[in-house]
């Protein structure tokens, strides 16, 4: 009995009392997290589905999407430096060291 107590009592202070707490600014970022998920299930079903459309293998898609996926970086990374983020800059210096520990 007094572990069916102990149940109960979890069970109020986990999930009820969560409820209680909730706030309705808390909803956007939790429905950002939500559709990010899904998004990431919807492109795992598209990436099969392209797949079998084109008779490609697993390994060649995947090794396709890492190679795009490296240039889309370098590009994209390249872009968001010329802009201030909480008063830092990376420098050149930086891209030489990521480049030294990646590619040595």
């Amino acid at each position: 009995m007094n572990i069916f107590r102990g149940m109960i009592n979890f069970f109020k202070v986990t999930f009820i009392d969560l409820g209680r707490q909730f706030r309705l600014s808390y909803l956007p970022p939790l429905m950002i997290y939500v559709a990010a998920g899904v998004s990431g299930l919807t492109g795992i079903v598209g990436t099969f589905f392209v797949k079998d459309y084109l008779n490609l293998s697993a390994a060649f898609l995947a090794s396709l999407g890492f190679w795009a996926g490296i240039q889309l970086f370098s590009f994209f990374g390249r872009r968001f430096d010329w802009f201030k983020y909480f008063n830092y800059v990376r420098t050149d210096c930086s891209y030489q060291i990521h480049g030294r520990v990646f590619f040595n």
